[in-house]
């Protein structure tokens, strides 16, 4: 946000930030397959094998205290959100995400691309609405559930 806008508190630019911030640390950029210290280890040598040998075959090398194997083949990173762009509204911002990783997990496959909108209600509150950017769901009319005015909209 490079201009300050009269009618925004300090309160509602620390709220931004604070969401900017939130959103780079939630939706860390993609790194497709790498060594993943943390992730599935399937062993990729033999007992003995030395991290040179293991590395030239394109594995991983992570020595450990347990038993799971130091030589291991690279496997996915988390899924995680991209950031792809952010757009500054009349009354927050807009930001357009998509998956790193579209195979199912325990619950489906993941929903991408995502649209998170933040909006500032009033100089003391944020409403943040993430939806499915493709696929329009039915949502509560807005004459039924009226919001307070906004700032900006006012």
């Amino acid at each position: 946000i490079s201009r300050v806008d009269p009618k925004m508190t300090k309160a509602t630019h620390m709220g931004l930030y604070f969401c900017l911030l939130f959103a780079a640390a939630l939706f860390q950029p993609s790194v497709g397959i790498t060594c993943n210290e943390a992730g599935i280890r399937r062993d990729c040598g033999y007992v003995g094998i030395k991290e040179p040998e293991c590395e030239s075959k394109g594995c991983c090398w992570h020595p450990t205290q347990d038993h799971s194997p130091w030589c291991f083949f690279p496997n996915p990173s988390p899924m995680a959100y991209t950031v792809k762009n952010i757009l500054k509204t009349m009354t927050g911002l807009q930001l357009n995400l998509d998956m790193n990783d579209t195979n199912s997990g325990p619950f489906g496959p993941p929903i991408t691309p995502l649209t998170v909108i933040i909006d500032m209600e009033t100089s003391d509150r944020l409403h943040v609405k993430i939806f499915d950017a493709k696929n329009q769901r039915w949502e509560i009319p807005t004459q039924f559930v009226p919001s307070p005015k906004q700032i900006g909209r006012a």
